[in-house]
């Protein structure tokens, strides 16, 4: 009774094995719906839709072949990316071709097992553009930036790739065209070299309908120097500042007219940042300096002691460097008289 069941058990294992052998090894069809991608994997060709092509990359596959291999294939085309169709599968002629030659070339479905028996569409026009190399000056369009001096693309020619018979229609020289703006120089320094860097470049406009053919557009850098706005303006009020010899002073006692020892409307000229710092309460304090010498005080300054009125002609001082008078500072009224000398009359009225 045991041998029985050994042998009943061992000729249900064996029935099971050869059903499972056969059932993978039973022939089907299945259909199956594809993302294709045209691409190149030859550097100087380009593979594209031919002309007139409204193909959009969909391509329904049947397929036939045993059952396990299908499940194969099946589970292989799962994956999110797209079918790729490169020059191996396409060949490197612009014609007519049949999708399902093609992709029975392709890796996934050489060598699987698998038949493909038709697709829908059955045949695509395709394109192969051969591409050829040409070297292009790069220059730089300020487009209203104001600089000192040019800018110098970083590199200044880039080898670009495109198709033949365009190329044969662009003369030289080849100009690439790289254009400021406004907020690309925000926050640069003027009067300083500077660069400014990954700033793309652009196709002359007779290429620019054919931008997705040509290779090789890589952005650039650009060295430059912004040119120092300057600006004019109007001070509201400048305190005038008199001074006198520290080794006279002892002996003179001057001052300046009442109403002169606040100036307005004196004019500035200067870098416009630099004029944003300048003014009251501001990191610049311009005055007008009103300087006495001694020679002038002893030859002009009366010994008895009466009070002299003197025109003396200012200074502008308190602003940096970049910042000068727009006109001549106006002179001041001064009136001075000796120190150690009582005055014989009355002082002379303002």
């Amino acid at each position: 009774m045991l041998q029985h069941l050994r042998t009943f058990g061992i000729v249900s294992v064996i029935t099971l094995l050869v059903w499972v052998f056969a059932e993978g090894e039973s022939l089907g069809t299945t259909s199956v719906t594809l993302e294709v991608r045209l691409a190149s994997d030859a550097p100087n060709l380009i593979v594209d839709l031919g002309e007139g092509e409204s193909w959009n990359g969909t391509v329904e596959v049947r397929l036939e072949g045993p059952t396990a291999r299908l499940d194969e294939v099946r589970a292989l085309l799962r994956r999110p990316e797209a079918i790729e169709l490169t020059t191996r599968e396409l060949g490197t002629q612009s014609g007519a071709v049949r999708l399902a030659e093609v992709l029975r070339r392709h890796p996934v479905f050489r060598g699987s097992g698998v038949t493909i028996v038709d697709t829908d569409p059955k045949v695509v026009r395709i394109e192969v553009i051969r591409l050829v190399e040409r070297e292009a000056k790069v220059v730089v369009d300020p487009d209203g930036v104001a600089l000192r001096g040019l800018a110098q693309a970083e590199p200044s020619t880039l080898v670009i790739k495109m198709p033949e018979d365009l190329s044969e229609q662009t003369p030289d020289p080849l100009e690439l065209v790289v254009r400021l703006r406004g907020e690309m120089v925000q926050g640069l320094t003027p009067g300083q070299a500077q660069t400014i860097f990954n700033i793309p470049v652009e196709l002359p406009e007779s290429l620019r309908e054919h931008a997705d053919r040509i290779l090789g557009l890589k952005p650039v850098n650009v060295r430059l120097t912004l040119a120092v706005r300057t600006e004019t303006r109007s001070l509201a009020s400048v305190p005038v500042d008199l001074r006198i010899p520290a080794v006279v002073s002892d002996r003179y006692l001057a001052r300046v007219s009442q109403q002169e020892q606040l100036l307005t409307g004196v004019q500035i000229r200067g870098p416009v940042e630099v004029l944003d710092q300048v003014g009251a309460g501001k990191r610049y304090t311009p005055r007008i300096e009103v300087f006495l010498t001694p020679e002038e005080l002893s030859s002009k300054v009366p010994a008895d002691g009466s009070e002299v009125e003197l025109v003396v002609q200012g200074r502008l001082i308190g602003v940096p460097p970049s910042v000068e008078p727009a006109e001549a500072p106006p002179a001041v009224h001064v009136f001075v008289r000796r120190a150690d000398v009582e005055a014989d009359q009355e002082e002379p009225g303002e």
